[in-house]
């Protein structure tokens, strides 16, 4: 009976290449086993390549509508790629269990990533962060009744290595540390733990400023919105400019300091962003710029003493060739640029 079965019999699925293209990957030496020995339990095994490691899943599926089909599995494995899009690269070392029965699915264990560069290009078009005072009392459709047999709860320790680069948000650094997310049926994603900057910059007042030292921790917030605490410096001879950044990655805060007792706002924010005191602005030089097009910025280099100022308008060909012309009272003129990016 459809209602009851007993399954005998062996099935396997091999593919030696298959994409995935939503997460840039190539998957090869897939091999996946199905085994059923004249019950109504499934066991099941299987590995698969990607990059230069792999995962093997292991587990048994209970032939039980019932009970919602219960199923237990095993997911292990190294090195796997498992994201390989330009706006991030990250491989996995994996040790998660899978449950699943009459309360939906639950995964629990812990993940290490080795490695990973996350590089987002910009934030995806329609996200907005909600003010933490707004709530919402009604709503024009009413929600759908839940079903808890498809609801997914999720415990995961996640472990990073020594090569996590993050360049996000003003912020270019590598990460150490580790977090647990907790997902919750129904709910978005939130973290408890701290992630310690162990070398970077943070971009602010038009400098990339060296992280002295610096943490993102998470207290049972959103993912991408952790707290930061977080000192960053400009060194100009012998003095020291910085600033010192709180409140979270979207919305930080910051106060600036100066290895000069009694320094003003002013001399330290200039000092940040000319590298002169207020007072000696005529010997600095900076460049202010602004984007007309996706392709033609313009903007104009200001110098202090007889360097006078200068309009420049710069033209994208590629993404690392620009034409840019230059011309002041002195002189104009034009160059060819082309950039090579180091990480």
């Amino acid at each position: 009976m459809l209602e009851d079965p007993l399954i005998s019999g062996h099935a396997t699925l091999t593919s030696p290449r298959a994409l995935i293209p939503v997460a840039g990957i190539e998957l090869s030496n897939t091999h996946f086993e199905i085994l059923g020995k004249g019950g109504t339990q499934l066991f099941i095994t299987g590995q698969t390549d990607s990059g230069d490691g792999k995962i093997n899943l292991k587990g048994i599926l209970e032939l039980d509508a019932e009970q919602n089909w219960p199923m237990q599995m095993t997911l292990t494995g190294k090195d796997f790629l498992a994201y390989n899009l330009p706006e991030a690269q990250v491989r996995v070392t994996p040790e998660v269990k899978l449950h699943h029965g009459q309360n939906g699915l639950l995964i629990d264990g812990k993940i290490t990533i080795p490695d990973a560069a996350i590089t987002p290009r910009s934030i995806p078009e329609g996200s907005y962060s909600i003010s933490p005072d707004v709530v919402i009392i009604s709503a024009e459709n009413p929600t759908p009744e839940r079903d808890d047999t498809t609801a997914v709860q999720a415990r995961i320790k996640v472990i990073l290595g020594d090569d996590v680069h993050v360049k996000a948000f003003g912020l270019n650094a590598f990460l150490v540390g580790q977090m647990t997310i907790h997902q919750k049926p129904h709910q978005l994603a939130r973290a408890n733990g701290d992630l310690k900057i162990i070398s970077g910059t943070y971009r602010a007042l038009g400098q990339n400023l060296t992280i002295e030292n610096g943490r993102l921790s998470y207290a049972g917030g959103h993912l991408d919105n952790p707290g930061l605490n977080l000192r960053a410096t400009r060194a100009i001879k012998d003095e020291i400019v910085g600033i010192n950044l709180s409140g979270t990655l979207r919305a930080p805060d910051f106060t600036l300091f100066s290895s000069i007792p009694g320094m003003s706002k002013a001399d330290i924010s200039s000092m940040l962003l000319t590298g002169q005191t207020v007072e000696n602005l005529d010997q600095a030089r900076f460049y202010a710029e602004r984007s007309i097009t996706p392709k033609l910025s313009v903007g104009v280099n200001a110098g202090g003493g007889d360097e006078g100022s200068e309009f420049v308008a710069r033209y994208k060909l590629r993404r690392n060739v620009h034409v840019e012309a230059t011309s002041s009272a002195q002189k104009s003129g034009g160059r060819l640029l082309y950039t090579i990016e180091i990480e």
